[in-house]
């Protein structure tokens, strides 16, 4: 029909001056209560990556920051351990993202989302059996990862495992 089709692509033609750093934390109280353990993890990444060679004369990205990476990804969640159950909290942080090389157009906005989780270990004899149940995007954030590219909204994520050795 003639229709011609575009799909991005990442191609390695530039070069880029990448810095940032990372940190990670972790605190765990065992027996907080009688049966009852928790724990928190934090961890960020601060990321500049920035182009510093043009493509061509018109191209204008020098000294702007790699399009759709984030300067700033921070995660935490926290866990608590009750006999069987286990309870969690997920966060994550994504900062600002530029659509485009140049950084002209307006970044995407940074968003949060939390996920929610619940957890049993049970036994069916000898067998390991967890069961769980996560809300994923718990307060419904209507976010992009790429520019018009929708990410799901609230959902469910059911499961059920078996262990066992044959």
């Amino acid at each position: 029909n003639g229709e011609t089709i575009s799909v991005w692509s990442p191609f390695n033609i530039k070069l880029v001056h990448a810095t940032g750093v990372e940190l990670f934390n972790h605190l765990k109280i065992k027996n907080l209560l009688e049966n009852i353990d928790l724990s928190f993890n934090l961890n960020g990444t601060y990321t500049r990556a920035i182009n510093k060679h043009a493509a061509n004369r018109f191209d204008r990205s020098v000294d702007k920051q790699l399009r759709y990476t984030p300067e700033w990804i921070v995660n935490g969640n926290m866990e608590v351990i009750f006999k069987d159950f286990t309870f969690q909290l997920f966060n994550q942080y994504t900062g600002q993202r530029y659509q485009e090389e140049n950084n002209e157009l307006p970044p995407l906005p940074a968003y949060i989302l939390s996920d929610l989780a619940i957890s049993q270990q049970l036994k069916a004899g000898n067998i390991p059996i967890s069961l769980g149940a996560r809300v994923n995007n718990l307060f419904n954030v209507h976010y992009e990862n790429y520019l018009n590219r929708a990410m799901p909204g609230i959902n469910y994520h059911l499961q059920l495992t078996f262990n066992y050795n044959l």
